[in-house]
């Protein structure tokens, strides 16, 4: 037995090698999991899955019909976006922008609040309440995803939605203008009796006359009038549609045909 003042020290020194041979339990953390996260921060988890099984993915950016591109992100039951105008030959987001702040539901609807921006030169104008629908289309090859209105206060714009990334390439359209005064639809009818309804940046600067039907610029130059002959240069993405009995043509040229 180890007497006198090196006794304490030879019993610290074992106690080391005692504690340093001792397995060690893993410290617990208290960090929430994701889905805790999600609840403290008010977006609690909801996933949303298409009739084929596949997960419904809405962060992206998005495609209207009003000429316009919305960045869209989705985490957990929240939901935002940012909406820009894309008219031709000026910045984006010069005629408009908007954000909108919202809730994705089980039953595939976002509802929440939308308001103008002043992001451009234009003060802001337009807010109010919002619900927008998840809808899928089957009726092709593979099914696709796309968003469209159920109901909107304050001035909003935009009806459809699709994905940026599903935009076909452009083609060009040479036919002749139409349209009907009773549903305020104008469309490109092409050789094969093709008819295409027209939007898109192009139209930014142009509108409709309904009686007659003729596409007019803000002077009131008629560009074009029922029957006269024109050329459309666009993507054509039939879901963007409005029910015209016609096809739709997100057009980036719209003149006269030569």
């Amino acid at each position: 037995m180890i007497r006198g003042p090196w006794a304490g020290l030879v019993v610290a020194v074992v106690l080391a090698a005692l504690a340093a041979c001792t397995p060690t339990q893993p410290a617990t953390s208290n960090a929430p999991g994701p889905s805790e996260q999600a609840a403290a921060t008010g977006c609690p988890s909801i996933e949303l899955r298409a009739p084929s099984g596949v997960k419904v993915a809405l962060t992206a950016a998005w495609r209207a019909d009003d000429a316009g591109l919305y960045y869209m992100r989705k985490d957990g039951s929240c939901f935002w976006w940012l909406g820009q105008s894309q008219f031709q030959e000026e910045p984006a987001g010069a005629s408009w922008t908007n954000v909108m702040v919202g809730t994705v539901h089980q039953d595939f609807t976002i509802t929440g609040v939308w308001g103008d921006v002043p992001f451009g030169p234009f003060p802001p104008t337009g807010r109010g309440e919002i619900t927008v629908h998840i809808n899928f289309d089957t009726s092709g090859t593979e099914e696709v995803t796309y968003l469209s209105l159920d109901s909107g206060t304050g001035g909003f714009g935009a009806s459809r939605w699709v994905l940026e990334s599903s935009m076909p390439e452009p083609v060009e359209l040479t036919g002749i203008f139409g349209g009907a005064a009773d549903t305020n639809c104008a469309w490109i009818e092409t050789a094969d009796g093709t008819r295409y309804e027209l939007g898109g940046p192009a139209m930014g600067d142009k509108f409709f006359r309904t009686v007659p039907i003729s596409l007019q610029d803000y002077s009131g130059y008629v560009l074009v009038g029922q029957g006269d002959p024109m050329r459309v240069v666009g993507q054509v993405a039939p879901l963007l549609g409005h029910g015209c009995d016609a096809s739709y043509v997100m057009a980036s040229v719209v003149e006269t045909a030569p």
